[in-house]
Order: structure tokens, then sequence, then C-alpha cells
């Protein structure tokens, strides 16, 4: 491992690191550890009472100087070390080594989450610190000595053994399955996996139970190989994939499942979700080819049985489709989706039964130029998150121009990111430049998630030009709970679960994905909800993805905790 001393780097004076106790006690009376992330303050912990057994929690946290937020502002840019450069071998271009999508997850054991960067050569990890930097670990230890064109991944439990393994999507090469020993390292279980196979342009994998019986099926979404700029005229898609798994995350594919338009369709990213209501999983396909083909609802029939389905239901839109969020808007327990695209977004929101209409522009989603030189136009990574723990989703969304097009064109020039907060009026204000995320990098695959464990969410960004860039929140005294969730093999963290939890007359409700947010990216197995206020969360109920329920009452706020069902 390289680059130690970043490892000490602390947040000058953000104050955001997050002192924890006991990891994984049934009782939660933590240990005060006050000031660990510098001179700004940082957390404090404290403990909470009995929580109900098959529960855990790292503590309570409380922000010790919400101050900082408003004096320093919201976020503070951490640099990731050790990264690599542009040569005269790349022609002096960066944008040849990075790729689009980047994964954040717990991969060595230490409940810190950690970046995994696919690359146009040998991949990246960089282990999590727990402050919000990142120390660069062994390249050999990602079991891709000789690189490869790596376009983005996901992290799931490949081998049921308990810890995340590693999926990353080629391009113009088999997907690659690095199998994690539970402390970072990793070997190859591609040809395991049966997925050592096929040379299409793989972008976007995700992962679902989609026969139900237990374990995580793949849909591959898969596109054609452009030039850069976008141009694709002349190109034929390869086809999307589906692939069954077979028990022990052994996967084949079903050749039969789908066909004709729901295989292609120049597809960035796609969801599995009951979206019919009718018990068995779906696939929603975003496309980004609007004139040639829309967004597709693949519905399952009959067992691995799919057919073109759901017209009328408003989600056969037709957009330049690139990214995806997905959460709840209102509090009405529907699954909304965000859609990033060119020269709009996509804001899908459920009227229940089934369909669903376009609402970006009554909401306020709307891209506008900034000023003649910065235009909006071009948007990639986007997540739904509650990034100021107000109670409500907002949006952030990663936009940058084509690689190799003429900066001097519409669509050539910089792009700054949005950050769109949503008010108690369901209308959406840009923030981005406000709260210094308006960066005018080459964006494209976004995670948004806690790194540094002080319960705001922080900014993980990936961009052709720069590489990765990350942005640490400053806490404040608004309340929040991040839910794990663990469950029996095959299964292990749950994919495929929901959970709804209420405060007084308030209820919030999460899905738990694997690669179906951002872009061609993976994000931790967790789920954020920013509570604004609320001092006691009433009820906490788990919908596990078989189907069957638990619930808890009288949950403390300001904690991470995790379900584990085997210890109920």
């Amino acid at each position: 491992m390289n680059g130690l001393a970043i490892g000490a780097l602390a947040l000058l004076a953000a104050g955001t690191g997050a002192c924890t106790g006991d990891r994984g006690g049934g009782d939660t009376a933590a240990q005060a550890d006050g000031g660990a992330s510098g001179d700004g303050g940082g957390t404090v912990t404290g403990s909470c009472d009995e929580l109900p057994a098959g529960i855990t929690s790292r503590g309570i946290v409380t922000c010790a100087d919400p101050s900082l937020r408003d004096t320093l502002g919201p976020y503070e840019r951490i640099e990731v070390p050790d990264l690599p450069v542009a040569t005269e071998d790349t022609g002096g271009e960066i944008s040849f080594i990075h790729s689009v999508g980047l994964i954040v997850a717990e991969l060595t054991g230490d409940d810190v989450v950690d970046l995994f960067l696919p690359m146009r050569g040998p991949d990246l990890l960089y282990i999590g610190q727990g402050d919000g930097s990142f120390v660069q670990a062994d390249p050999d230890g990602t079991a891709d000595p000789d690189g490869d064109m790596s376009f983005g991944g996901t992290a799931v439990d490949i081998d049921e053994d308990g810890d995340l393994d590693v999926v990353v999507s080629n391009m113009g090469h088999p997907d690659r399955v690095l199998i994690n020993d539970g402390r970072g390292n990793f070997t190859d279980g591609t040809p395991a996996a049966g997925l050592d196979q096929g040379d299409e342009y793989h972008e976007s994998l995700v992962f679902g139970d989609i026969d139900g019986d237990g374990d995580l099926d793949l849909f591959e979404c898969n596109n054609a190989p452009g030039d850069g700029s976008g141009d694709y005229d002349d190109v034929l898609p390869d086809m999307n994939r589906i692939f069954r798994n077979d028990g022990g995350g052994h996967f084949t594919q079903d050749e039969d499942a789908i066909g004709g338009e729901l295989a292609d369709g120049y597809t960035r990213i796609a969801l599995i979700e009951d979206l019919d209501h009718d018990g068995d999983k779906d696939v929603y396909i975003i496309n980004h080819k609007p004139e040639r083909l829309g967004n597709q609802v693949a519905v399952q029939t009959d067992p691995w049985v799919f057919e073109d389905g759901m017209q009328g239901s408003g989600l056969d839109v037709r957009i330049a489709g690139m990214g995806l969020g997905i959460g709840d808007l209102n509090g009405d327990g529907l699954m909304d989706l965000l859609m990033s695209g060119q020269a709009a977004m996509t804001l899908l929101e459920s009227l229940g039964e089934g369909v669903w209409y376009d609402s970006a522009t009554a909401r306020g989603l709307i891209m506008e130029d900034l000023t003649p030189d910065q235009q909006r136009v071009l948007a990639w990574g986007n997540d739904l998150a509650d990034l100021d723990n107000d109670g409500d989703l907002d949006a952030y969304v990663q936009f940058g121009r084509f690689e190799g097009i003429d900066p001097e064109s519409e669509r050539g020039g910089p792009q700054p990111d949005a950050l769109w907060l949503q008010g108690d009026d369901g209308l959406f204000t840009e923030v981005a430049e406000e709260w210094g995320v308006a960066d005018l990098s080459i964006g494209r695959g976004v995670i948004v998630t806690d790194i540094n464990q002080d319960g705001m969410l922080d900014l993980v960004k990936r961009s052709f030009d720069v590489g990765p860039e990350v942005y640490v929140s400053h806490c404040d005294d608004r309340s929040w709970l991040e839910v794990a969730l663990r469950d029996a093999p095959p299964n292990t963290y749950a994919v495929g679960a929901v959970v709804e939890i209420t405060a007084g007359d308030r209820s919030w409700k999460r899905w738990l994905t694997a690669g179906s947010v951002g872009f061609a990216s993976g994000g931790p197995l967790t789920l954020h909800f920013g509570l604004d206020h609320v001092e006691v969360i009433d009820s906490l109920t788990v919908t596990w993805p078989d189907g069957q329920t638990d619930g808890f009452s009288d949950i403390c706020v300001n904690q991470a905790i995790t379900v584990d069902r085997t210890a109920l």
C-alpha cells in the first residue's frame, strides 16, 4: 500500500469525521472520542438505550459544530491521491485512462466504505480512512494486472459468503468478476461465474432476484461502440443479455428470455422491479437513442419469459437516457424515477396503478444556461437523495460533453454539474454553485452516500478529464438514519428489499437496488433517510425480497443500524 501519509489527512476545518463506538454490539453505548477529524470539532458519540433484537448500531452520532456548515459551506473537496496521470502514451489525454463508472462499497472489512475505480488499464482500489480520505491499495490486489477497457460496475455478494465482491463491465471484453476475501484482496472469479464470454460493449450491470428463487440474477445493459462524440448513426448496438443465477454464484445466459426491441436498444441502465404489481419482477430498460427506440419495459409474463409491455403507463418515453435515480418524492409510498439525458431531465412520478407522468418541468428540474460559455446540455449520472436531511429528496446530476467533440460546439463547452434542492412546496431550486459543487469537469458517474459516517450525504463523482472527485459534507443538527440489511445466503445483503419508516404523521420509503443508480456505477448497499428534526422513529418496517415483513418500533435517530434477519 502506498500514499499512507494521505491516510492521516484531516478535513482541514471541516470537522466531518465520525467517531464510532462498538461496531456490532447489541447494546450501542459508544465511547466518546471527541475531535477525531481535526480542529473543526467533528462528531460526538453518545448512547442509545436498548435496540430491538436483530438490530445493531455503530452508536449515536451528534454533530459537534453545526455552524461549520454555514461558515465553511456544505462541502469540502478531498483529493484522491496517487491517481494516474496523462502521458505521451495517452496523447496527453487523461480521458484515455479514466472510465465513466465507479464503485463505492465496504470492501475491506472495517465498516468504512472504499472506492473501486474501473480503468482503461489496471483497475484501482482506494481504501477509505473514515474521514473522507482514501489511500491507494496495491494495484495487484484488484486481480487485473494487465488491464482492459473497463467501463463501470457494481458490488454484490457473488459467492454468497457475506462480503461484497465486485463485478466490472468492460468494452469489447467479457465482464470481470472479482471475488473478495473480505479484506479487499481479490481473485479472478470470472470463469467460475460463467461470465467469461461475450465481447459486447457492456455498460451497466444490474442485479436482482428476477425469478424469485432467492439468488441474484443479472441484466447486462449493452450499447454500441461509438467514437466518443455520441454519433452512433452507423453503428448497431450490441444486444442486452440476461443471466440466470444457477446457484452458488454461477450464471447462465438465457438467450430466449428477451428478444427484439427489448434486447436491441442502445441501453445505458436498467431497473429490476415489479412494475406492473403482479408479484414478479420486470425490467425497465433505459435507452439513449430516442430517434430509434424509446425506453422499454420487459414484463415477465411467465418465469423467464419477457414481453414488451405497459404501453400507456408513461414509462415508454423517448429520451436520450443516461443515468437513473429512484425514490419516493412525495411520501405516497410509490417509486418515482429521475432520468438524465440530452437537453432535458425526465422525472417520472407515479400516480399508482402502474401509471407515471413526467413532472420535471412542473417541479422546476429544467436545464438552463448559466452564461454564454457555460451550458447544461448533456446530463449523465444522477441520484435522488436527501442532501440536506430535511426529509425530502433532492437531485444531484453530473454534466459533461462527449469525449472528442469540438469544444466550440453546442455540446462541447463546459457544463456545470447541478444540484436541485426540493422545497416544502415540492419545487426544485438549483444551488450547485452556491454549494460549491458546480464542477466544470467532464462528468459521468456519481454515487451519493455517507463516506465519513457523520449522517450527511457526500458526493463521489467520476469525470473523464480529472478522474474521481470527492466532496465530503459538513454536518448539521438535522436528524437522519442509515439502514443496512443482512440475510441468510444466497442474497446476503437483501438486494430487492424495501424499508419504510414512520415518525408522527410522516413516512419515508427506500428501495435497495444493486447497479440501478447513477451511471454505470454501484454504491453501498445501505439506505439513507433524512428526517429533518425527528427525535424518534415510531416504526421501521422491512419487506424482505421474498415478501415477508418484520417491524420494529422506537428507534433512536442519528445512527447507522444493521437489521440482521438471521438474528430475529
